[in-house]
């Protein structure tokens, strides 16, 4: 037989970008409202979510910007073998490889813990 296609070839894909710097944690990955006490998703969670659950696609998430602190420890559990985003609420969302990829585009890491550091293929 002939020689096999790829993974990933022929399957459409999608880039979503985000720019943290430009938006809250809570705007991000999400809240629980004052008012309500229910957890609301932010925007990263639900393209998080949504890029998860659908089969047929491949999604790469990206995060453009400076790597800051405040927002790419919420990820680490997400670059370790783990694959699980977890939320301030406590849920834990995995990664399906290969159909989702996360990617941090960003001059440089020199705000980045050495936790991240070590999780980040560079």
């Amino acid at each position: 037989g002939g020689a096999s296609m790829p993974v990933g070839w022929g399957v459409p894909h999608q880039k979503v970008r985000f720019f943290p710097r430009a938006m809250g944690l809570g705007e991000l990955f999400g809240r629980v409202d004052a008012i309500s006490g229910e957890w609301a998703d932010g925007a990263f969670t639900a393209m998080w979510r949504r890029a998860n659950s659908e089969g047929k696609r491949h999604t790469w998430l990206v995060l453009d910007g400076p790597v800051e602190p405040e927002w790419v420890e919420d990820l680490n559990s997400v670059m370790d073998d783990n694959m699980l985003l977890t939320l301030p609420s406590s849920e834990r969302l995995p990664m399906l490889r290969p159909n989702v990829t996360l990617a941090l585009e960003s001059a440089d890491l020199a705000h980045a813990s050495p936790a991240t550091v070590s999780r980040v293929a560079v």
